[in-house]
């Protein structure tokens, strides 16, 4: 019988035993000759699947590589913290897997085909202080940035992960990061579909710049007036001390932005917080303007 035979997705037998955290299989295959180091069609070893603390280190005792990237260029601790059944599971389960990684010797800042380290991926709610305090501890770059030049708190902010955020402040994050373009973390949360009522209050508590300019010019309001889901973001920008009537390097206020790649509805909501509908672009077209 041909112990590594794969199935339609590259995946032997040692793949779905360690997806199935069977740990009797994933012996006695690895017993017969199974290779541990066996790549499925996303170049995810078996290893890579294993999603309970025993197997995991069963596989790791036989040798498998614990920086095995897959087709992404992620690594197992990638995908552990990337995982979101794996953050909703026992705590002491995530907790056993982050350690075991973290005990053979898994790079904890490795980084994947877009420049992010593991830290970059965590932002799910549930048990973000304990994974990325794990890392933290193990020696993750806080401030590791990615081919964008996002930072974690950059991508937090983004994904809506309010609590991830909260704790990279706690354990000083740079707060000055810019991405590529000159976006801070406060222009990423601006434009997430998700509210962050206290972060812009309590970024001007801290003396932050609420009105930051990015390459183009553009304040996080800026940011915020070109989606449809932010006014609550606009919202807190604005009572925290923005200026409703900031202007790009085009002359463009958030108004410019809100009627041209926003919505009604944010338009109409800006105009009554006090922009002003006919400040002039440096082309002398109003906000409202055809």
């Amino acid at each position: 019988m041909e112990i590594n035979v794969r199935n339609q997705n590259g995946e032997t037998p040692l793949h779905i035993a360690a997806r199935a955290s069977s740990i009797v299989m994933i012996r006695f295959l690895l017993d017969v000759g199974a290779d541990p180091h066996a790549q499925d069609a996303r170049n995810r070893t078996p290893l890579a699947w294993a999603t309970s603390p025993n197997p995991l280190k069963t596989l790791l005792r036989r040798g498998t590589d614990i920086n095995q990237r897959d087709e992404y260029g992620r690594s197992a601790l990638h995908l552990i913290c990337y995982n979101r059944y794996l953050h909703e599971c026992d705590t002491g389960i995530l907790q056993s897997l982050i350690r075991t990684y973290l005990d053979f010797g898994g790079d904890v800042d490795a980084v994947d085909k877009r420049g992010r380290t593991p830290l970059h991926n965590v932002r799910f709610e549930r048990n973000v202080v304990l994974v990325s305090g794990m890392l933290v501890l193990a020696g993750a770059n806080l401030d590791a940035r990615d081919n964008d030049g996002t930072t974690p708190i950059h991508l937090a902010a983004r994904s809506g992960s309010s609590l991830m955020v909260e704790h990279l402040l706690h354990l000083r994050a740079n707060v000055a990061a810019l991405d590529k373009q000159g976006g801070s973390f406060l222009h990423y949360a601006a434009c997430s579909p998700y509210s962050f009522p206290a972060l812009f209050g309590m970024a001007a508590a801290a003396g932050l710049d609420l009105n930051k300019r990015d390459s183009l010019g553009l304040s996080p309001i800026h940011w915020g007036a070109r989606g449809p889901h932010n006014w609550d973001n606009i919202r807190a920008l604005l009572q925290a001390g923005a200026d409703v009537n900031a202007r790009d390097n085009r002359g463009w206020t958030p108004l410019h932005h809100a009627s041209r790649f926003g919505t009604p509805f944010i338009s109409k909501k800006v105009l009554a917080i006090g922009a002003d509908p006919e400040a002039p672009d440096l082309q002398g077209d109003s906000p409202l303007a055809a």
